[in-house]
């Protein structure tokens, strides 16, 4: 079931509709105004793409056959950045421009709706394309959320031994991963070098490595050999890894 809360209201969605043909403009525009959406137009692709990148869309209804700059072009522009592959784009096409539609579908297109538009299936799938990106950014601030929470289980900075230097670098193949190490301070000038990583990627190997960290913290560092942790750590994660396997390595630094 979908979070109605975070939804957008319709007064705050600003749609780009993007068509050569100012009478279809008229029509889109119109229809749109009547469901309460906000709407701006693009006479063709370049024009299109500067709005894009002047100015913030929740979706793009997007016409293929334009001069100056084709609708196929703009959504593979539109796919190659960063910020604007994130929007919706919704394919407006003719009977004949039917397999070029499928075509868009497959390069990252949303959805099509066929000309000239019947506005009870615009809104269908104006609503259904806006209820996925809603989705998708709530998962991707989820993501990022995760991102900073993990980061800070990784050290800020590295220890400041005597005649010794320790470089680090961090960064997981996704937002989050499994990827950890850790310095312990064990007193006395002694530091304990912790290295692992769990197989796989993605949320599942990082909330392993949250444990391992807890496991870590809670144990008695000090008074434990690198076999004694090692062992401590594989028999209190072996029922949680699932078909994730634990790689790690740990020394002591007198």
């Amino acid at each position: 079931m979908r979070d109605e809360s975070k939804m957008k209201s319709k007064k705050s969605i600003r749609i780009l509709v993007v068509d050569d043909s100012q009478t279809n403009r008229m029509i889109i525009t119109k229809t749109l105004s009547q469901f309460g959406y906000h709407s701006e137009i693009a006479e063709n692709g370049r024009i299109a793409l500067e709005k894009l990148t002047e100015t913030s869309f929740d979706l793009v209804l997007l016409d293929l056959e334009m001069p100056e700059m084709r609708g196929e072009d703009v959504l593979t522009y539109m796919k190659k950045d960063e910020i604007l592959s994130n929007i919706p784009v919704i394919v407006i096409s003719s009977l004949e421009d039917i397999n070029k539609a499928a075509q868009c579908i497959k390069q990252g297109a949303v959805d099509y709706i066929q000309k000239p538009t019947n506005p009870i299936f615009l809104e269908a799938r104006i609503t259904t394309s806006l209820e996925k990106k809603n989705f998708q950014d709530e998962k991707r601030n989820e993501l990022l959320r995760a991102e900073k929470i993990q980061r800070k289980l990784i050290p800020a900075n590295v220890p400041s031994i005597k005649n010794a230097e320790f470089c680090a670098f961090y960064q997981p193949m996704e937002k989050v991963g499994g990827d950890f190490y850790d310095f312990i301070d064990l007193g006395s000038g002694n530091f304990g070098i912790f290295i692992s990583d769990i197989s796989g990627h993605g949320i599942p190997a990082a909330f392993i490595t949250s444990m391992v960290k807890i496991l870590i913290n809670v144990y008695e560092t000090s008074k434990s050999s690198p076999k004694m942790l090692l062992k401590y750590l594989n028999q209190n994660l072996l029922d949680f890894t699932d078909f994730n396997f634990f790689s790690a390595f740990y020394g002591i630094y007198h």
